[in-house]
């Protein structure tokens, strides 16, 4: 049975003597006048606008001659704020007969550079992100500034949600075209990381009663538990301290604060015992994911790992913020940066145990990695990749997310700098020059099996990947815990390649 929040905020209220809700004190702010911004119709130009300057959506008549509108695909968009209305993909073709308002992106996708020509976010939000219901639209900037949630759906069911006022209005587009070729609608954004991009959108909606205040939350989810807070909640708790706490970035730099936030491991065993060799994964705004094992959240000999609210007094930012896990105590604890998950949404905890593991990774110098490293590794936005490998005996396609094995080369392929960790940036973590100039990589399973492939092969490849999960969930017995894989699309498929199960080193 699933715990409400109320129900736990009673509990609380009643271990300190409260007595007032604690949800007092929480208030909605008059929502911010409208600008006076016009989403001209599809035969007018966009005019300038003090508030918003809006993107260069004239198109070049080398742009104009790229799609015709015979070519655009047929597509809707349901569209949900202070009204409803339907984005049809035939309401983009102006008076002269072709798609209007028209802008384009380039994004770097696996490694090459991509266009993408559609059509700004903001000139589709402001259908509905007002009180008018036909056209001329006006685009709240201020509402956009003041931060409200945009939650994109996809027609498969997959969504994303993000907050306004962390990006600039005009880096988002519903993109219709890529390179030139016609393609569902897709949201996609210059400053949006891949997890929030959406291909196939069928709906957005906007959440625009939070226009007026952004209100920091942490949702807690177990089998038994789906719980969210927000920051002044969880204040109030019993659970809550302030401490100085440390870290050090990979990079070598030390960081120290004075922290304000609630004891992790406290927070969670209210809701009943986790045990030592329960797990407890964190999830961030931008896809980010760390795993911790139970016990090392409950031993204090060295510090408290709390879920951090406020630094130095004030609330934090989005970034490191809302929400980030750090350890305090006294003597200040100096924790390892990657193991510090930043702006972080949810936390996931089981009792189920956390299984960790090493890689081991040898050339020039050997480096073990560890779980957490790994898993950091492919959180990483400049990492995390996903491939589609199809696996002929089955002859179905399975869906695998990792880092790319070329990146793990750069761990051991120089004998006196580890990536990451030298201070001086003109060095190079990866040596790409020893790459293409050939050598060995040797990828051993732990029960001794093992393909040897050329590093040439291996250089820049985004398509060939270590893989820790599938189908978004760790990796089952038979693979576990790291495998080897490649995308059936990718355009180079090294010689003598095979799937490695059970990878536990890679030899140089």
């Amino acid at each position: 049975m699933r715990l409400h929040r109320s129900v736990f905020l009673l509990l609380i209220s009643a271990l300190l003597l409260l007595s007032v809700s604690l949800f007092s004190g929480c208030a909605t702010a008059a929502r911010p006048e409208e600008l006076a911004l016009e989403l001209p119709s599809a035969a007018e130009p966009a005019p300038e606008s003090a508030a918003a300057e809006p993107l260069d959506t004239e198109p070049s008549a080398e742009e104009a001659s790229v799609i015709a509108p015979a070519e655009l695909l047929q597509w809707s968009i349901t569209l949900s704020g202070k009204n409803e209305l339907l984005l049809e993909s035939s309401q983009l073709i102006g008076s002269d007969n072709l798609p209007a308002h028209r802008t384009s992106i380039k994004v770097l996708v696996k490694g090459e550079n991509r266009t993408y020509t559609g059509i700004p976010l903001y000139m589709v939000l402001a259908m509905v992100d007002g009180s008018e219901e036909n056209h001329p639209y006006t685009f709240d900037y201020d509402a956009w500034e003041a931060g409200y949630e945009v939650t994109a759906t996809a027609g498969d069911g997959y969504s994303a949600a993000f907050l306004s006022a962390d990006y600039a209005s005009d880096s988002t587009i519903i993109a219709y075209e890529q390179d030139g070729s016609p393609i569902s609608p897709m949201l996609i954004g210059t400053e949006l990381t891949k997890d929030l991009w959406v291909k196939d959108v069928a709906a957005i909606e906007l959440s625009m009663e939070a226009a007026a205040a952004v209100i920091p939350t942490l949702t807690l989810t177990s089998s038994d538990v789906d719980i969210t807070f927000t920051t002044a909640e969880l204040k109030e708790t019993p659970y809550y301290i302030e401490e100085t706490g440390g870290y050090t970035t990979s990079a070598g730099t030390y960081y120290e604060s004075l922290y304000g936030g609630v004891k992790l491991y406290a927070l969670l065993s209210s809701f009943g015992d986790i045990g030592d060799d329960g797990s407890i994964t964190v999830v961030a705004s931008d896809g980010y994911e760390m795993s911790y094992a139970a016990a090392d959240l409950k031993d204090t000999s060295e510090g408290t790992w709390i879920a951090a609210f406020e630094e130095n007094g004030v609330p934090m930012a989005f970034d490191p913020g809302y929400i980030r896990l750090v350890k305090v105590g006294s003597p200040v604890p100096n924790i390892d940066g990657h193991s510090s998950a930043k702006m972080v949404k949810e936390i996931k905890f089981s009792a189920a145990p956390l299984r960790s593991f090493e890689l081991t990774v040898s050339g020039k110098m050997e480096v073990l990695v560890d779980r957490a490293s790994m898993q950091s590794g492919i959180s990483c936005t400049a990492h995390k990749t996903d491939v589609e490998y199809l696996n002929k005996k089955s002859g179905e396609v399975e869906y695998y997310t990792g880092m790319p094995l070329f990146a793990l080369l750069a761990i051991a392929d120089d004998p006196d700098y580890a990536p990451h960790k030298q201070t001086d940036h003109d060095i190079k973590a990866y040596d790409a020059e020893a790459a293409r100039k050939g050598y060995k990589v040797k990828i051993s399973a732990a029960d001794g099996y093992s393909i040897t492939l050329d590093s040439r092969e291996l250089d820049g490849s985004q398509d060939v990947i270590v893989a820790m999960y599938q189908d978004g969930e760790e990796l089952g017995d038979d693979d576990w815990p790291l495998k080897l894989v490649w995308d059936q699309n990718a355009a180079r498929i090294p010689e003598g390649i095979k799937a490695v199960r059970q990878l536990t080193r890679i030899d140089l």
